[in-house]
């Protein structure tokens, strides 16, 4: 089981600029590049960059690892052994949104091309981005290994 206490199991880290302050709660959460090269907190579902291991203010430089197993926040619902995961809306880690698709039944009678039932696609990659691979299982606002890159 992963303790909070540890940061890098093992992997690469690579220095970014920050686009915004990183407190120490925020620490060991997902972070995203902004449409100003800079990194900044991860959204739900977003490309993930790495993950933040240090704090700093906006303007600072910190060191995001890229590839290994580090530990994560993780978010809502606590995710397990083996999950694939993504950002939530805050950084942290959870289980990544399954892709279903929802096809309309029943007969549907067709009198002109605008006749047609609709269909909805919802989860999975599209849009959502797979993040890495849940290597502990760990409770909401827990810790987890996460392997990425």
């Amino acid at each position: 089981m992963a303790t909070e206490h540890a940061t890098a199991i093992e992997g690469r880290s690579v220095s970014r600029l920050l686009g915004v302050a990183i407190t120490d709660t925020e620490l060991k959460r997902f972070v995203k590049m902004s449409a100003a090269s800079t990194v900044i907190l991860a959204t739900s579902g977003s490309q993930v960059e790495g993950i933040v291991q240090s704090i700093g203010a906006s303007g600072d430089v910190v060191p995001v690892a890229i590839s290994g197993e580090y530990l994560v926040e993780v978010g809502s619902g606590g995710i397990t052994l083996g999950d694939d995961v993504m950002s939530d809306g805050t950084g942290k880690a959870v289980v990544l949104t399954a892709l279903s698709a929802t096809v309309p039944t029943g007969a549907t009678p067709v009198t002109s091309t605008g006749a047609n039932p609709a269909m909805t696609m919802a989860g999975g990659a599209l849009p959502s981005k797979k993040a890495g691979v849940a290597v502990d299982t760990a409770a909401e606002n827990g810790f987890a290994r996460i392997r990425i890159g």
